[in-house]
């Protein structure tokens, strides 16, 4: 049989490797151990923060060390092929007089130094040395340290039986089926199996097409749908991508199949699939699958994936595309239900979204539509038997938070990880957003943070606004023209500062079935999932736009980002931990720590992606075209001088990879320093030792490549050479042309203000 599978492919090149993450049907879904990714969302939302899962270090380690031993490493000189963004240069140099301090890479554990390094060498491991010592032989980051912060706050409040809210006895009730072990135990996958049995009896695509399309089967396994906005003068449309048993293609998109040997996409791969290879290795055997041929069985799911999802829409590909390419491939991606059949006619779009109540919309957002072509040229009856593996892989990851997962677990222990205790699967099962997210966020910001967080993390974040006006308005390389619409999108920045402009989903008429009436923790599920379709096909007929990454990401998450489609800053509340924010925080560590991260996200809204749509998110460029080029300059300096900074002997960073992160980087660096030096009572000094310790991260060489994979620089490297950039540093320090942390004026790099030539 799975001969005959194999060669059914007749369509599918060749991959080498893979990755992970699956979303629900019409709807992301967290499944547990999966990897956290960050790169660009589709509405051009960047994630502030990245780990790989630290659970699946045992078994990744060994595919990372493969894929490292056996790279040819790039110099300064050997970047991406395609070169600087807008440049059209087919080989790069780098500018030797820019060559990087020669910082240790303290994110290795290993390579921290055995004494104190001095302060104006170092910044980075100087403030943060004795967590990097106390842990160099772990895997761990002062940022996930903190991310049970939230967990225990809303937790916290759930227990007080006295705490009522709408929703909060339904969310209860949930989490004590979810947190019943034994019940779980008994119940198996019974009910999960009369779907899969479904889809095991399907004996041609149009049999499938017609279960997919059923109104009493609940899944989806290859659309995701959700509501979604180009420009805030478009109505509220939908967003439709490929979901992925593998890669995320909400964050990752086709960028990881799209050139899977690339060094470090292969060590991102290799550590993705292994998240999914213990889901895998806990499920297939309830259909009949051996353990031994599991692998088997993925490499065949991934070759059929990857066949599709490398043509899936990732924005890191527009940095090397002429200035204005983003914009332009924008006003191509908007289609009618028609056309989409048009396009489709063997996978049965318009039955699929008619089936999570997504066919009402008038128009579609449809980015690199090319997936959708490919996933109806191999939607035949030759592929029938990889199909159904595939929806069947799928659902099993989709529904592995809502059922018994001592199998899961014991995968999990075999390889030396933790599986999750009572508490922490039933948070996990509480915490999706087809369940219980919006509810979760909105408790913890209303009864656990209260009004104080809100309004200070607003007026931080208006006061940053006004630093960057101001910093806008003193640069003289930019025209008044691009000055003008700079500060229009500034002044239009919409703040969504711990809950979305367009509300949290809705729970006050929701019904679960208690325990006593029969009621299951995989059938209440299932009744939360249409739930939170019928609260989508509410925001796609508001009047009022939608705030789209509060609906693709779970608010529960630590995460802040910069949403292009409407031009809006975002704090999830999962972000704001006690390492970002207490009631009797110090301006000081608010500006370093939060205020860092928000400025950073802020200048995302002006940077090379973000300057080509304007402030209503309508894809128009801001830069003219002097300043344009201008701009480019500048970061293909920053990439170049990144380039020029070495992790280890023959291994360099790819700037041309993390020119956008790390141009953010900078300017959030300058507007905080703005701020503070504009105040009365914030200390530098105190401000960058919050900004250095938000960063500090401790991880095995082995997942080196793996970390290279994040389109953010190395942390060590987001602090110090982020501030070796400002005068204000050098005078605030005493730092001078014998310390490491010192860098020419001349090879500074600035983009705003007086000081950016």
């Amino acid at each position: 049989m799975k001969k005959s599978r194999k060669k059914a492919l007749s369509m599918i090149a060749c991959l080498s490797a893979a990755a992970s993450l699956a979303l629900s049907s019409c709807g992301a879904n967290n499944a547990p151990a999966a990897a956290e990714t960050t790169a660009t969302a589709p509405a051009a939302t960047e994630a502030a923060d990245t780990t790989v899962t630290e659970a699946t270090t045992t078994t990744a380690a060994t595919t990372t060390t493969e894929a490292a031993s056996t790279v040819k490493t790039t110099t300064a000189a050997e970047t991406t092929e395609s070169g600087t963004a807008g440049a059209g240069n087919e080989e790069e140099t780098v500018d030797i007089s820019l060559l990087g301090a020669p910082w240790p890479a303290s994110i290795i554990g290993g390579n921290i130094t055995a004494e104190l390094p001095d302060r104006n060498d170092d910044l980075y491991m100087y403030y943060n040395y004795d967590y990097l010592s106390e842990h160099k032989s772990e895997y761990i980051s002062e940022m996930a340290s903190h991310r049970a912060d939230f967990a225990s706050g809303v937790l916290s409040v759930l227990n007080d039986e006295s705490v009522t809210y709408p929703g909060i006895g339904q969310l209860r009730m949930f989490m004590a089926q979810a947190a019943d072990t034994g019940t779980l135990a008994a119940q198996g996958a019974d009910e999960l199996m009369q779907y899969i049995g479904r889809i095991q009896n399907v004996t041609s695509t149009e049999e499938m097409n017609a279960l997919l399309e059923a109104e009493d089967f609940p899944f989806n396994p290859f659309i995701i749908a959700f509501p979604y906005l180009v420009g805030r003068e478009q109505g509220n449309i939908l967003y439709l991508a490929p979901n992925f048993l593998y890669a995320d293609p909400i964050f990752q998109g086709g960028s990881l199949y799209s050139d899977p040997n690339d060094p470090t996409n292969a060590a991102m791969l290799n550590v993705l699939v292994n998240n999914a290879m213990v889901g895998l290795m806990a499920d297939l055997p309830l259909i009949g699958i051996e353990p031994k041929s599991v692998k088997d069985v993925s490499d065949e799911l991934l070759l059929f994936e990857s066949s599709y999802g490398k043509y899936a829409d990732y924005t890191q590909k527009y940095l090397t595309a002429e200035y204005g390419a983003y914009a332009e491939e924008i006003k191509n991606t908007i289609y009618t239900l028609d056309q989409l059949e048009e396009m489709s006619p063997a996978f049965p779009i318009r039955g699929v979204l008619r089936n999570c109540m997504k066919d009402s919309s008038e128009k579609y957002s449809v980015p690199s539509s090319e997936w959708l072509h490919a996933l109806n040229e191999l939607w035949t009856d030759e592929n029938l038997e990889t199909i159904k593996l595939m929806a069947i892989a799928s659902i099993f990851k989709e529904t592995r938070p809502y059922r018994d997962n001592s199998a899961y677990n014991a995968i999990l222990e075999k390889y030396g990880a933790s599986g999750a205790s009572p508490d922490a699967f039933a948070y996990t099962a509480c915490s999706s957003l087809d369940t219980f997210s919006h509810l979760l966020a909105e408790i913890y910001t209303e009864l656990y943070l209260g009004e104080t967080a809100y309004e200070r993390l607003s007026a931080l974040t208006e006061d940053l606004l006004a630093a960057y006006k101001e910093l806008i308005s003193n640069t003289k390389w930019l025209s008044s023209n691009s000055r003008a619409a700079l500060l229009d999108k500034l002044d239009k920045m919409e703040i969504n500062i711990l809950k979305p402009n367009s509300g949290y989903y809705d729970y006050s008429d929701l019904r679960l079935v208690p325990t006593e009436e029969g009621g299951t923790l995989f059938g209440n599920y299932l009744i939360l999932k249409k739930h939170r379709q019928e609260q989508e096909l509410k925001l796609l007929r508001s009047a009022t736009h939608v705030d789209p990454s509060w609906y693709i990401v779970s608010p529960t998450e630590s995460n802040a980002f910069y949403d292009q489609s409407v031009n809006s800053i975002n704090i999830l509340p999962g972000y704001v931990t006690d390492l970002m924010y207490s009631d009797d925080i110090n301006k000081a560590d608010l500006l370093g720590g939060i205020g860092f991260t928000l400025a950073h996200e802020i200048s995302h809204g002006f940077d090379y992606l973000g300057s080509q749509l304007d402030g209503a998110g309508e894809p128009s460029p801001v830069f003219v075209d002097a300043d344009a080029e201008r701009f480019i300059e500048k970061c293909t300096k920053l990439a170049d001088y990144y380039s020029s900074i070495e992790i280890e002997p023959g291994l360099n960073i790819d700037g041309d990879a993390v020119k956008s992160e790390a141009a953010a980087d900078l300017s959030g660096m300058q507007a905080i320093l703005v701020l503070a030096e504009e105040s009365d009572d914030i200390d530098i000094e105190e401000m960058l030792r919050q900004t250095a310790r938000i960063w500090a991260q401790v991880a095995p060489e082995t997942l080196l490549y793996a970390l290279l994979a994040d389109t953010h620089p190395l942390n060590y490297l987001r602090v110090n050479v982020s501030a070796q950039m400002y005068e204000s540093v050098y005078e605030t320090f005493g730092i001078t042309e014998d310390d490491g942390m010192y860098l020419a004026p001349e090879d500074r790099i600035v983009f705003w203000g007086d000081d950016a030539a």
